[in-house]
């Protein structure tokens, strides 16, 4: 009953998105010196089959429930060695012990099933204490159950991710906006700084990149995303401006940076400038030529051609028709 923790080891400073083995003892503990127990009685003398479920709760004696929706899965093996190391040959999960003859030692009990218990902890959950309830139930007395409680210590992990690199091509004295998504990949809520690199990936003289919010342009100001809990997401955008006197073919790295507010965790990627000579041209006609009357009503079809001109692509084109 509840989360006291019972007779074996519990794992500490448990990473998320890693497993771990207990080792489990179950005794057939009917012997045929049981107390009361005649010694013609059967029932305490034959071996029995104990069936093995489990429950996982958080301390306050809840299931748990975290970004993902993944939960604690655990499995049952057969530990042949009696060491707590899953061989290849001991890899078959089981759901029950198979038959366990009766102890004969009530104080130390022989003809155990030597079990191993490994649980595996989802990637977000949260850090904390969280605790294993196995029960082995007899098959031979189906009211007759045992329960111990494996202790669980999940540490605290912070994971900061900001995706993908980007790649783009600017005109000078135009501008590029490069498209972020910055994830929370670890266990805990935080938010995260947004900044660039500029020891190792200094700008050029007369660059500037300035982090903005990506629905409608404006200067994020602290740049610092709002708290993420474990698995969110959110999208930021840095917006490039390049000088009028940039050097055609000059190709400049960019290293982006979010850091954790809370465990200095740190994502990065890298957006790509290259200067190239832009030079488009523009048409624009209608279908009744120029100077025609058109009565009301009536339709005129409008065509507008673009051709680019320069020496190499052109992205982040934007065309306004007044």
């Amino acid at each position: 009953a509840g989360n006291d923790q019972d007779d074996d080891t519990t794992h500490t400073s448990v990473a998320p998105g890693t497993n771990v083995i207990f080792q489990v003892d179950v005794a057939n503990m009917r012997p045929a010196n049981q107390d009361g127990a005649p010694a013609t009685d059967t029932i305490t003398r034959k071996a029995d089959t104990y069936l093995l479920s489990y429950s996982v709760l958080n301390a306050g004696g809840t299931t748990p429930t975290y970004a993902g929706g993944i939960p604690f899965a655990v499995g049952f093996y057969k530990d042949d060695g009696d060491d707590g190391v899953l061989g290849t040959a001991e890899l078959l999960q089981i759901s029950d012990t198979g038959e366990i003859q009766a102890a004969t030692n009530l104080t130390t009990p022989n003809n155990l099933f030597n079990l191993a218990v490994r649980v595996w902890i989802p990637e977000n959950a949260t850090a904390g204490d969280y605790y294993v309830h196995v029960t082995a139930a007899s098959t031979n007395n189906p009211g007759k159950s045992d329960t111990v409680v494996l202790k669980v210590s999940v540490m605290q992990v912070g994971n900061i991710d900001i995706l993908p690199d980007n790649s783009a091509t600017v005109v000078p004295g135009g501008s590029v906006l490069f498209h972020h998504l910055v994830v929370n990949n670890g266990n805990v809520a935080e938010a995260a700084a947004l900044t660039l690199d500029i020891v190792n990936f200094p700008l050029p003289a007369g660059w500037t990149a300035v982090w903005v919010n990506c629905s409608d342009g404006t200067i994020m100001n602290p740049a610092t995303t709002a708290v993420l809990n474990p698995g969110q997401s959110v999208p930021v955008c840095l917006r490039v401006f390049v000088p009028t006197n940039a050097a055609i073919g000059t190709t400049t790295p960019i290293r982006v940076v979010a850091t954790g507010s809370v465990s200095s965790a740190v994502g990065d990627a890298v957006d790509v400038v290259t200067v190239i000579s832009g030079n488009l041209v523009l048409v624009k006609d209608v279908d009744v030529g120029i100077g025609a009357l058109v009565a009301p009503g009536e339709t005129m079809v409008y065509t507008t051609e673009y051709r680019n001109l320069g020496s190499g692509s052109v992205t982040e084109v934007v065309i306004f028709d007044a």
